[in-house]
C-alpha cells in the first residue's frame, strides 16, 4: 500500500496532468509490484506566488508506505519517477525529489480499525502474487 501526494507547479493542462497522474502510479506500482488498487495518487498544484523560484523548479513526491522496502525499490521509484517527468513535462521537467515516510502497520487505521487489530484479512497487494 502506499499514500502519494504529488507536488508540482500550476499551469499544467487536464490531459497532461491525467497522464501524469496515470504514469506516475503505474511507476510505483511497478517498483513496489503493487496492483494499482493499493496506491493513490493526488497531485497538488502551487501557484508561482505561493513558493520561491527554486521551488517552482521541482517536482516532488511524497509517499507515505509501510516500512521495510527495500532500498532497490525505493531507487526505482526515483528513478521512474525522474523518467515520468521527463516524459510530461519535457523542457519543464525540472529536478526531481521523493521522499519516503515509512510507518508500521501498528501507525495506521483503515475503516475505521487499526491495521493490527483488523480481524478482516487484506487483499494482497502484489501483483507477483496474484
Amino acid at each position: 500500500m502506499a499514500i502519494v501526494t504529488a507536488m508540482i507547479p500550476a499551469g499544467f493542462g487536464p490531459e497532461k496532468k491525467a497522464r501524469f497522474i496515470s504514469e506516475t502510479k503505474n511507476a510505483l506500482c511497478e517498483a513496489f509490484d503493487l496492483i494499482p488498487m493499493a496506491i493513490s495518487l493526488w497531485v497538488q498544484e502551487y501557484e508561482p506566488e505561493n513558493m520561491c523560484p527554486d521551488a517552482a523548479k521541482k517536482r516532488v513526491l511524497i509517499v507515505y508506505t509501510t516500512e521495510g522496502k527495500p532500498d532497490e525499490q525505493k531507487n526505482k521509484v526515483g528513478q521512474l519517477f525522474d523518467q515520468v517527468c521527463g516524459d510530461i513535462f519535457g523542457e519543464q521537467k525540472g529536478d526531481t525529489f521523493v521522499i519516503f515516510k515509512e510507518h508500521p502497520n501498528s501507525n495506521v487505521c483503515a475503516r475505521g480499525v487499526l491495521k493490527t487489530m483488523d480481524p478482516k484479512p487484506p487483499i494482497n497487494p502484489y501483483r507477483s502474487q496474484q
